[in-house]
């Protein structure tokens, strides 16, 4: 069986609207780097989250929703 997939979409998904901005996503990544380092020793914080929206925000309307989401969204059955 194993542990539970992770929510990677509820985990970003600060507000629970079932849409993330650039604002939750920059929060998530900003969480993810490791301890001792800052988010200005990661040089390219912003073109990062550009690159997401590029790829998963397939209507462009500034928002992922959980429909556009690729990555690991799966709830507990």
């Amino acid at each position: 069986d194993g542990p539970a997939p992770t929510n990677v979409f509820k985990e970003i998904d600060a507000n629970g609207d079932k849409q993330l901005t650039r604002e939750e996503l920059s929060e998530y990544l900003k969480k993810q780097i490791p301890e001792g380092m800052k988010v200005d020793d990661v040089p390219d914080h912003d073109k990062l989250i550009e690159d997401i929206f590029q790829h998963e925000d397939s209507d462009k309307n500034g928002v992922i929703t959980h429909d556009e989401f690729t990555g690991p969204k799966h709830d507990e059955l």
